[in-house]
């Protein structure tokens, strides 16, 4: 029997009854909307969507860019997980207020290159970049910089509102290079970079443009631990209004803040709670106005060779020429250089209209190097000057040093340095205050000459058997000559406006700026 084939009416289901083609899901946090897939998915473009493996082996150069760009075109985000390698530099020209990001959920860019991200803005109203939750390895030459916003680009003047926060950078070169940045915020950054004395944290720039400057702003930097390289910061160009807090940055070949280059504009510049080892100093700022530098903490490196013209602070500059270094604050910092002998003053203000106040030296030298240097060099006038020193404290160093043509209009009180007698360094002073041979105390700064006369503006009490030598003593028969070494007792050692014959025997001894000096402090005839 021949089959046959009976056709079969195919059965017809309601429309409701597919499944919809987007799918909705609602967060479960309370008060959420539902939202569907493709709406949530178009929060971040993943950077795999773009064939990005983020194996740690292959080369994901191209996945990021082409993610950054439609990331752009549509004013979203990036991400990625995992480790990727990017081994050319990714370009990204912002072009809508919604700006760029870049997530990296505690995920790896692995660099050949070091130049990684390079922002800029194509007009105005470009929005804010901002990169965080990732680390950058660097894994070949220490040149670049890993992550650079450009605001000087396009005409544009500056790149508004930019963030980098919670990143690792390991070996790197320049680790942030903020161009013409205005209200950048740096935060919580962690970077090693040993294998070279020129890579810097971050670069701070002003560039000029066609004659036309354009200054990187309000910048804030917290938070960031640094160790290595040559600065934890740098400024130079047109730069106003940098804040510098709750910092560390060990181990910098040269100083953890620097002015580089000429022509610098720079003012309003705030370092404080941190602590800051280089070893060229701390901080080094010769065109600046408007600094506060407070609460931080200064020490040479262990890592590299002692200098003699170490500092923790130097501002302005010792050549002078250009605008005097005003209106700057010194306070409550402490320095803590090695004990060297030939070194310069721990602190060196070059300038006029200051506060220096509340700073501790400790153990410079037993060798009377002076512990601060105050230079009014290339002031105009009385409009200024008026430095005011108070409150300091130097343990085991030179005097308080005041020079310049305008040295007299400066207002000193309290401030207290401790010399021991001859060269002799006592390192267990603070446990040992019976060995202290003669230590002397300047109620006021002095100037290098030791001329002027120095006065105790209230009592000051001494324990322990401390000998004090009063500034400007005078002596009879005091030879005029003053050979290196020479010792001479004289028996009629008197203070100021003391009649001859009512002073007491002492040692004199001619140090090696051929000036007589009786327990730590200088005479005359």
């Amino acid at each position: 029997m021949v089959g046959v084939a009976h056709a079969q009416t195919p059965t017809t289901l309601p429309a409701s009854s597919y499944p919809s083609p987007v799918i909705s899901e609602t967060s479960p946090a309370t008060g959420a909307a539902a939202r569907t897939n493709r709406d949530k998915m178009g929060d971040l473009l993943d950077v795999r969507d773009f064939n990005a493996k983020c194996d740690g082996t292959t080369d994901d150069s191209g996945a990021f860019q082409a993610a950054t760009t439609a990331a752009i075109a549509r004013g979203e985000g990036v991400q990625f997980y995992g480790h990727c390698v990017v081994n050319s530099q990714v370009n990204a020209v912002v072009n809508s207020p919604a700006g760029f990001s870049v997530y990296g959920h505690g995920g790896e860019l692995i660099t050949h290159a070091n130049n990684l991200f390079y922002v800029t803005k194509s007009q105005v109203a470009g929005g804010p970049s901002r990169f965080s939750g990732f680390r950058i390895t660097n894994v070949g030459a220490q040149t670049g910089a890993a992550i650079t916003i450009d605001g000087s680009q396009n005409g544009v003047g500056s790149s508004q509102n930019d963030r980098v926060e919670d990143i690792d950078f390991y070996n790197t070169g320049t680790a942030i290079n903020a161009i013409a940045t205005s209200n950048l915020i740096v935060d919580h950054i962690n970077s090693q970079i040993f294998g070279s004395t020129s890579a810097v944290g971050i670069a701070l720039t002003g560039p000029t443009v066609n004659g036309t400057t354009y200054y990187s702003t309000n910048s804030t930097v917290s938070n960031w631990y640094n160790v290595g390289g040559q600065s934890l910061m740098t400024v130079s160009g047109g730069v106003q209004g940098v804040t510098l807090s709750q910092s560390r940055s060990l181990d910098n070949a040269g100083w953890s803040v620097q002015e580089v280059g000429t022509g610098v504009n720079f003012e309003g510049v705030n370092v404080v709670n941190s602590y800051l080892e280089g070893a060229s100093g701390g901080i080094q700022i010769p065109d600046a106005h408007g600094i506060v530098v407070h609460g931080d903490s200064f020490d040479t490196s262990p890592q590299y060779p002692y200098k003699p013209s170490w500092g923790a602070i130097e501002l302005g500059s010792p050549a002078g020429g250009g605008d005097p270094v005003v209106g700057n604050v010194v306070s409550d910092n402490s320095m803590s250089p090695h004990d060297q002998a030939g070194m310069s003053a721990s602190l060196r203000y070059y300038g006029g209209q200051g506060i220096i106040t509340g700073n501790v030296v400790l153990g410079v030298t037993g060798n009377a190097v002076d512990c601060m240097l105050i230079d009014t060099i290339n002031l105009t006038g009385s409009q200024d000057n008026y430095i005011t020193l108070s409150d300091n404290t130097c343990w085991d160093a030179g005097k308080i040093d005041v020079q310049g043509s305008l040295a007299s209009t400066v207002q000193a009180s309290n401030d207290i340095s401790t010399v021991y007698n001859g060269t002799q360094y006592v390192p267990s002073y603070f446990d040992n205050h019976d060995h202290i041979a003669a230590a002397t105390v300047y109620a006021n700064a002095i100037t290098s000459n030791g001329s002027g006369t120095i006065q105790f503006d209230q009592p000051v009490n001494f324990n322990f058997g401390t000998q004090v030598a009063f500034i400007n003593m005078k002596m009879s028969a005091l030879p005029s000559s003053c050979t290196v070494g020479t010792q001479v007792f004289v028996t009629d050692g008197r203070n100021t406006g003391e009649a001859a014959g009512a002073g007491s025997g002492v040692e004199a001894y001619c140090t090696n700026n051929q000036k007589w000096f009786a327990n730590g402090s200088p005479v005359q005839n």
